[in-house]
């Protein structure tokens, strides 16, 4: 169920753990005050985005809607496209920069900095280390990615699909670049696993940081997120509207 409350920005998202997500956005100008974080099963779907999006028009003019959506290797057209339908819609994408939330966190000066007792190149060398041993899920999910893909191609009359072809590629495609094909949540949690042998006490992960700034910040800056100052037309004019009921 939706409940509004006096936030003037709702990121919507379909992960459980808003840790990650609340760390990004409070490094990139969205003001904690005037956001609220909502799981949404199904948002990341463009209908769905859209039917939200229509949703909080009428019920909540005041909000700014932001639906956050990991990349999961989606290819470059379908990502414009998909960015494209929602803003056409008044609803602003954050579509990650890499393949998911959690690859914004694989940063050694950002570890370092919240865990100190490990150099920032004793970091470099557990998240190699991370992504190595995470290498065979990183290429299982683009295999899988890219396999959905073609299946959603051949119903539309396209070629006839190739899972050798779709695998060898894809062991290819990783080789050549792991870190651009690695998945941050698989390397992620390695990480956190030999941060914590090398520590001796959980690592300190998910925390605001000048490390995490990126392009959100320009959604951020833009989205509505702003303090209570700017929501007080709104809430006088609720104000009003309860005590007339109340009368």
């Amino acid at each position: 169920m939706l409940i509004f409350g006096e936030a003037s920005c709702r990121v919507a998202t379909e992960e459980t753990n808003k840790e990650p997500l609340r760390a990004l956005l409070w490094s990139n100008g969205f003001v904690e005050d005037g956001t609220e974080i909502a799981s949404y099963t199904g948002c990341t779907k463009v209908d769905s985005a859209i039917l939200l999006g229509h949703f909080l028009t009428e019920k909540a003019p005041h909000v700014h809607l932001v639906i956050h959506r990991d990349r999961d290797y989606l290819g470059q057209v379908a990502a414009d496209n998909y960015e494209r339908e929602l803003t056409r819609a008044r609803v602003t994408p954050f579509l990650t920069e890499t393949n998911d939330i959690e690859s914004y966190f694989l940063n050694a000066e950002y570890l370092h900095a919240l865990n100190p007792n490990v150099t920032v190149e004793g970091v470099r060398e557990l998240l190699a280390q991370a992504t190595a041993e995470t290498a065979a899920q990183s290429i299982e999910a683009v295999v899988n990615q890219r396999t959905a893909e073609a299946f959603r191609q051949r119903r539309d009359g396209g070629q006839q699909l190739n899972h050798g072809a779709i695998a060898v590629q894809a062991q290819a495609d990783y080789a050549a670049d792991p870190i651009a094909l690695r998945r941050g949540k698989d390397v992620l949690g390695r990480l956190h696993a030999l941060l914590q042998q090398e520590l001796g006490v959980n690592p300190r992960i998910f925390h605001p940081s000048q490390h995490l700034r990126s392009d959100l910040s320009h959604i951020g800056k833009n989205a509505g997120s702003v303090t209570r100052t700017a929501l007080m037309p709104w809430l006088h004019t609720r104000a009003v509207a309860t005590q007339l009921h109340k009368e």
